[in-house]
């Protein structure tokens, strides 16, 4: 090779590198574009939901599914991971070495004193290494994955609890708002009373307080209903004035029962997002565990280099291969760290069911106790009615004075307040449940349970576990027919 080649393979060797090479594009997050983009939004929602005429639970989680800023983040990681993981792992790019040999104090030579040389080397990683790093970004891209539908499912699970919370705030602002109006007759009644003198000043003032009394907390309970609205808008990603829109009634919590131990358990290790989660972050930290062992292997390098010694007509090819000889570091730090980070990960697993099982037994025992307690509060409420409705004709005859008929509609007040609280009470632990189980245990309007966020196997997985159900089905129904 003569010094004019090296100028031709130099700028080929350049044009190849550009060619194959990311260019940057530009990204603007100016003040009045991310909030033009966010109006935009808004007012597609609303135009979607104005189409709507009475919007359900449905429509505000397919919203969410869309527009919710923190899903938004987590399917853009998803997406980085997955793209990373398209790629295969490539070896290591080959060196290229050109340059110039220059001789001096050359006698009696007629060859040239500046000679050109060039070099080519390679290597090739031992071991399994690049499929064992395929297979680290692969679990790495499945764990953005989950991480993804485990946070949608939390997401959603919350946008429940908001949705239902928001029409159990609305019932209670409809028992205030008709205790208001019972006592501002009452308050009314006793002031026409005690103008004609038939009451003291004293019933007036009882009265009274007892109506400012439930003003005030209906008051409260208002300020609460707003603070819902609100959480209910951050969760689906939208306005307050949108999700005013939402229509329904709460469902039956009669129609919610609980499964069997057995199955409740079976459900819990398929759906739970901790360990789902914390499944897959084992298969990581085994991965990583596998790539760390790879590593103990050394690369194996290939070389051939072409060149002319100064003054010499003679020319030499030379061909070279190389590793590095694992005497003393054979990667023991990290195989031990990652090890060790494998064995962590099994036993934070086992600790989670022990902590879910012990926190089921409660949750359980909470969600039967607080049914029967509404139950009898039902009961009560209805034998307050008919008491209230006795008293107020004791009060026409003339029977009792109407201090005791105030104290009368106070308790009747107090436990339809109650109710309503306990009530909020059951619909706490039903919540608390679906978190635990991982999924929903009664549907809402136009809810469906197909959806992607409630599907962490992949489709052979999904046809297995139905397979397996229907046998267990099966099975039982042959034993019951045997007994």
């Amino acid at each position: 090779m003569t010094k004019t080649h090296i100028k031709p393979i130099l700028l080929a060797s350049t044009i190849a590198l550009a060619g194959g090479c990311s260019t940057y594009q530009p990204l603007d997050i100016s003040h009045d574009i991310m909030l033009n983009n966010v109006n935009a939004i808004y007012q597609q929602q609303n135009t979607i939901l104005k189409a709507i005429s009475q919007p359900a639970f449905a429509d505000f989680a397919q919203i969410m599914s869309e527009n919710n800023p923190e899903l938004q983040v987590l399917k853009e990681q998803y997406k980085g991971a997955e793209d990373v993981a398209s790629f295969w792992t490539p070896l290591p790019n080959p060196s290229l070495d050109i340059g110039q040999t220059k001789g001096s104090n050359l006698q009696d030579t007629v060859a040239k004193k500046v000679q050109p040389f060039i070099g080519l080397g390679f290597t090739i990683p031992l071991g399994g290494r690049l499929g064992k790093e395929d297979d680290l970004n692969a679990a790495l891209a499945e764990q953005k994955k989950i991480d993804l539908i485990s946070r949608h499912r939390s997401l959603y699970m919350e946008l429940r609890q908001a949705y239902l919370s928001y029409l159990l705030s609305k019932e209670e602002l409809q028992v205030c708002d008709s205790i208001v109006v019972t006592s501002e007759e009452l308050d009314h009644s006793t002031r026409n009373l005690v103008s004609i003198g038939s009451l003291g000043r004293l019933d007036a003032l009882d009265a009274n307080f007892d109506l400012k009394d439930i003003e005030l907390k209906l008051l409260e309970i208002r300020n609460q209903h707003i603070q819902l609205i609100q959480q209910f808008a951050a969760l689906v990603g939208t306005t307050g004035a949108n999700v005013k829109q939402a229509s329904g009634l709460m469902p039956d919590m009669h129609n919610i029962s609980l499964v069997a131990d057995t199955k409740l358990f079976e459900l819990i290790g398929l759906n739970n997002p901790d360990l789902v989660a914390r499944k897959v972050e084992f298969s990581v930290a085994d991965a990583k565990l596998k790539h760390e062992l790879s590593k103990q292997y050394p690369d194996i390098s290939f070389g051939a280099e072409k060149e002319q010694e100064p003054g010499e007509k003679t020319k030499f090819l030379s061909l070279s291969i190389g590793f590095e000889i694992p005497l003393f570091d054979r990667n023991q730090q990290g195989i031990a760290e990652a090890e060790s980070s494998r064995i962590q990960l099994s036993k934070q697993y086992q600790g989670d069911v022990q902590n879910i099982l012990t926190d089921l037994e409660r949750l359980k025992q909470s969600f039967n106790n607080t049914r029967l307690q509404i139950a009898t509060l039902d009961e009560l409420v209805t034998i307050s009615s008919q008491r209230l409705e006795a008293g107020r004709q004791s009060l026409s005859a003339g029977s009792i004075g109407m201090t005791r008929f105030l104290d009368m509609q106070k308790e009747h007040d107090i436990l339809l307040i109650g109710q309503v609280d306990k009530k909020r009470e059951f619909w706490q632990t039903v919540f608390e449940l679906e978190t635990t189980i991982g999924i929903p245990l009664i549907s809402l309007p136009g809810e469906s349970f197909s959806e992607d966020i409630f599907n962490y196997a992949s489709q052979e997985e999904l046809k297995a576990q139905a397979e397996l159900d229907e046998q267990i089905e099966l099975e039982e129904q042959e034993n019951t027919n045997d007994k």
